[in-house]
C-alpha cells in the first residue's frame, strides 16, 4: 500500500493506492457535536502537490460518521472490498 498524508485546518487528505481520501470535521446540523464527512475519489491529478489542493477525481464513496474512527473503518472497508 502506498500512501501520502497531509493535515487541514478540519482534518486530513491522503493519497492511498491512488485514491484521493479525506476527512472533514463540522458542526452537526441537528445535534451539539461534531459530524465527519468523508469521500473518496479517484486520483486524477499529476502529482501529489496538486491532489492536497483540490479534488480532481470522481466521488466513488462518502459517508458521514459520529467520530473519524468510525470513518476510518469505513473507508478501510471501502477500500479493501474496492481498492
Amino acid at each position: 500500500m502506498r500512501y501520502t498524508y497531509t493535515a487541514t485546518d478540519t482534518g486530513f487528505v491522503a493519497l492511498v493506492d491512488g485514491y484521493r481520501v479525506c476527512i472533514v470535521g463540522g458542526p452537526s446540523p441537528i445535534a451539539d457535536h461534531v459530524d465527519y464527512r468523508w469521500t473518496i475519489e479517484e486520483d486524477d491529478a499529476e502529482d501529489d502537490e496538486q491532489a492536497f489542493a483540490s479534488a480532481t477525481g470522481e466521488v466513488l464513496a462518502s459517508g458521514e460518521t459520529v467520530t473519524p474512527r468510525q470513518a476510518d473503518a469505513q473507508i478501510a472497508a471501502w477500500l479493501d472490498a474496492y481498492g
